[in-house]
């Protein structure tokens, strides 16, 4: 048995995109880390699934299948489960040092995986990419041909210290510690966050790369985080659940840890106490107001607004790098800032760029 197990979750809805992307994951994982042992837990809605999966004949990979409907009690809701898929994999193959999640769209180099067998232990949640890349169709199909990126500027998604999707290692005994990832998160959207502040709540160490040059490819398929979707009823759950993780007491979280608390229980206790607001809207200027998401930015209501509590949310998440981007981004694109608040953002933009050294 090998010490270290990858794991990857899948669901075939037919699309061609996520299918070249799978069998790009399951390649780069073969030629880039081969002592991993390597398993791609397939969701299961129905007799067609798992025979797409089955007809490619990928050597040296364990494919799992997970029925929805058993899973889910008896009903199948259609949304793609990923925290049960990934739970279901880690008690099946249990005993391995280090596990490692790598979503289906992510191409693995090397230099990741080795960073995460080497740094990953009791106590840690390792991210092992230092920047991460998104691929469009173009560059993807140069990745999977093993050919250079073209030139020009890359997305390089949100900032890096907030980026806890694509891939991350931890142990077998941490994850039992933290009951592994919420199944209650359904489709697309914030499990992963869930899962890092679980370790940040037991005291935990979440570790990142720092090396720019381990970069975690994530491959082109059509988007499904669109504006219909994060502004959808299964995505504003998710952000809900998230954010009660964070802030609920210590000791409903100690409860929730051993089975006593139902998520959804804690969600209707905490809503009702006024503790899961979402976002939060800031009229900023007369014409402007500003929108920030405290699931992410942890910003309660109470208290005078300002540009300080608005900065010192972002760099507790984003850090200097985020402050920059954030008033070069959005602060700046607000025209009418009163001019004490201008002052405010431009001291803080001076400030940062100093501690960054950028002149």
């Amino acid at each position: 048995m090998k010490d270290f197990i990858i794991i990857t979750a899948f669901r075939d809805t037919r699309d061609p995109y996520r299918r070249r992307n799978l069998a790009a994951c399951i390649a780069s994982v073969a030629r880039n880390f081969p002592e991993a042992e390597h398993v791609v837990v397939e969701q299961c809605d129905g007799p067609e699934s798992g025979k797409w999966f089955e007809s490619q004949g990928f050597a040296g990979v364990t494919h799992d299948m997970v029925d929805m409907a058993t899973a889910l009690g008896g009903t199948a809701d259609g949304l793609f489960h990923k925290p049960v898929l990934l739970n279901a994999a880690v008690q099946a193959h249990p005993g391995r040092r280090v596990y490692m999640m790598v979503d289906a769209d992510v191409y693995l180099e090397r230099n990741l995986a080795e960073y995460a067998m080497a740094e990953c232990c009791e106590g840690k949640l390792v991210f092992p990419y230092g920047d991460a890349i998104y691929m469009d169709e173009l560059d993807t199909r140069c990745k999977v041909a093993g050919n250079e990126l073209w030139g020009g500027e890359k997305d390089h998604g949100v900032t890096i210290r907030r980026q806890t999707g694509l891939t991350v290692a931890f142990t077998y005994d941490d994850f039992k510690a933290v009951r592994g990832f919420d199944v209650e998160f359904a489709g697309w959207g914030a499990e992963d966050d869930a899962f890092m502040y679980k370790f940040l709540r037991t005291g935990r160490e979440v570790m990142r790369n720092t090396d720019k040059s381990a970069i975690a490819y994530h491959m082109f398929h059509p988007k499904v985080n669109t504006p219909e979707y994060a502004g959808g009823v299964t995505y504003r759950k998710n952000r809900v659940y998230c954010a009660c993780i964070r802030r609920m007491q210590d000791g409903d979280f100690a409860r929730y840890l051993e089975g006593e608390n139902t998520l959804d229980g804690l969600v209707a206790k905490y809503r009702a106490l006024g503790r899961l607001e979402t976002s939060l809207d800031w009229k900023v200027s007369a014409t402007k107001t500003l929108h920030m998401d405290t699931t992410i930015y942890d910003i309660d209501r109470g208290g005078e607004m300002s540009i300080d509590r608005i900065m010192e949310a972002v760099e507790r998440e984003d850090g200097p790098e985020g402050i920059i981007w954030f008033v070069e981004n959005v602060l700046n694109s607000i025209g009418d800032l009163p001019g004490d608040i201008r002052a405010d953002v431009d001291r803080w933009y001076a400030k940062t760029r100093k501690e960054c050294g950028i002149s």
